[in-house]
This record gives C-alpha cells, structure tokens and sequence, in this order.
C-alpha cells in the first residue's frame, strides 16, 4: 500500500477505529470488500478497524459489508469539513507547507511533486526537511504513515 494512501486512511478515521462505538487504537487497515474477492486497494475499499473490529469483521464475519460501508460513509460524512482543510493542505508543496507552520526551509523549492510523490534532488537536505515535518506532526499529535 503506498504511504500517502496509508496516510489519507488514518487521517479519514482520526487514527482510531472508525466503528464509532470503538474508537480503538493502534488501527489497522482493512478491505471492506475482501481483498481476494475485489482486488480492490482503493481508497473506498479501505477502513481503519483496530484488531479486535478487524478480527470480527474479517474472520467472524460479526458485522455486514453493508453495515461496513455505512461506518466509511460516516468517516466521510465527518471528516468532509477537516478532511476538506487536509486536501488542502496535502495539495501545497513542501517547502509552502513547512513556511506555512513557522519551519520555513528555502532548499525545499527545488522538490517536485509527481502524482502523490514528493521528489527531492540530492543536496536538498532531506532529513532537516524530515525534521520540521515530525515538528508539524507533533505539534498535531499526528502519527508518522510509516507505510504498509
């Protein structure tokens, strides 16, 4: 799974579980329509669950695909106004985002953006740009997307 999909997930559902009676943290990701039925990766074919709603809904099959897509439903539902601001912000480049919270980094103006890829020539100083994106991360309390 590419991390920004991994990413827009978790931030979709708040990084806790999206059945709203849960709420459970870590998350998981999960298929709404099993993986090697649908073949489906796509960001609609995909929920955060926390292991045990995961675990129901994947191996006991506790709750419906219906019901599982009215819980995205809600996440999208909820998540439309700040999810809305995220796009936003996700659609800025780098170094505007990083001058945007106070850690403004000029050698950032050289990185491209192709598709969801962010593309950054040697000598750009990757891990100080690295270092001021945890910054803006913790100051959100918003966990790295380590990728899946």
């Amino acid at each position: 799974m590419p991390r920004w999909l991994y990413s827009e997930l978790l931030i979709e559902a708040g990084h806790r579980c999206a059945i709203p009676t849960c709420k459970g943290w870590p998350v998981q990701i999960a298929h709404i329509v099993k993986r090697s039925v649908s073949r489906d990766d796509t960001f609609d074919n995909l929920i955060a669950l926390c292991p045990r709603c995961h675990d129901l809904y994947d191996r006991y099959r506790a709750m419906s695909t219906r019901e599982m897509r009215a819980y995205k439903r809600n996440l999208e539902v909820l998540g439309e106004q700040s999810g809305n601001i995220r796009r936003r912000l996700s659609d800025l480049p780098i170094w505007q985002l990083l001058e945007l919270y106070g850690h403004p980094w000029p050698p950032a103006k050289q990185i491209r953006r192709i598709g969801h890829m962010q593309i950054a020539p040697l000598g750009v100083g990757k891990t100080e740009i690295i270092t001021r994106m945890m910054m803006i991360y913790d100051r959100h309390k918003i966990g790295y997307a380590t990728g899946h």
